[in-house]
């Protein structure tokens, strides 16, 4: 395997962990500077430019997910990776142990793996469309009308159809997470890291106050971070 691909789990991930803080604290801090007010805030010159890194984060979370679920099995390589190395493995495991033990466990964790990935992916995806709109749709609309972008606005949660999209979308992203602790948990693995991601997940996906996604964020990120520097890790030992 080149060294391109070798490094660019490291990449995404740390790059994931470093920039939606930076879009975290650069929106509270727009967000103060108006006195809390959304339309203000949303017209403020620097709220596309912050929320692009929030927009460039959520979609770089997408394609990191496959590669926190490498990091959290003993597996050489993600399912979705495309390598022939993953096929190995799971043969090799399928034909080890007279009884089947090895494969047997390696079954069940691809049954919360493998959704895992892929309802964590589909979250990540709603995830980066409602920060697109937010970054270049509320602009114009505040520009046109103040009230469409204020907290019970209609393009906020002032409309069903755009605040259970919201609610959703945190709430796939945890289900996604929750199996990949699972499946981590039941690979043997430290407990520590996936649970901590798993909670941080939680709060910012389903927190309904700021503080309260703060600390999610800041504990997603931390878990992001730690797999990045896994993943680089491996790549010096390779």
């Amino acid at each position: 395997m080149s060294n391109s691909r070798q490094i660019s789990p490291a990449i995404l991930l740390t790059f994931t962990a470093i920039v939606l803080p930076i879009w975290w604290v650069g929106t509270g801090w727009i967000m103060l500077l108006n006195s809390g007010s959304f339309p203000a805030s949303v017209l403020h010159a620097g709220w596309i430019p912050v929320n692009i890194l929030g927009l460039l984060g959520c979609i770089t979370l997408t394609l990191s997910i496959p590669y926190i679920h490498r990091e959290r099995t003993a597996e050489s390589s993600s399912p979705f990776s495309g390598s022939s190395e993953y096929s190995n493995a799971s043969h090799s495991s399928r034909l080890s142990g007279a009884d089947g033990s090895e494969a047997r466990l390696h079954t069940g964790n691809q049954i919360y793996g493998t959704p895992g990935v892929l309802i964590s992916q589909i979250g990540a995806i709603l995830f980066a469309a409602i920060q697109y709109y937010e970054t270049f749709l509320w602009p114009v609309a505040a520009s046109m009308d103040s009230s469409m972008v204020a907290f019970d606005g209609p393009f906020v949660f002032g409309d069903l159809r755009v605040s259970i999209p919201l609610v959703l979308s945190g709430l796939i992203l945890t289900v996604g997470f929750f199996l990949l602790m699972i499946e981590s948990i039941r690979s043997g693995q430290k407990k520590t890291w996936p649970s901590l991601l798993f909670i941080g997940v939680l709060l910012f996906g389903m927190g309904m106050i700021v503080p309260v996604r703060t600390i999610g964020l800041m504990l997603m990120t931390a878990g992001l971070f730690h797999y990045g520097k896994a993943a680089a890790g491996k790549q010096i030992q390779d």
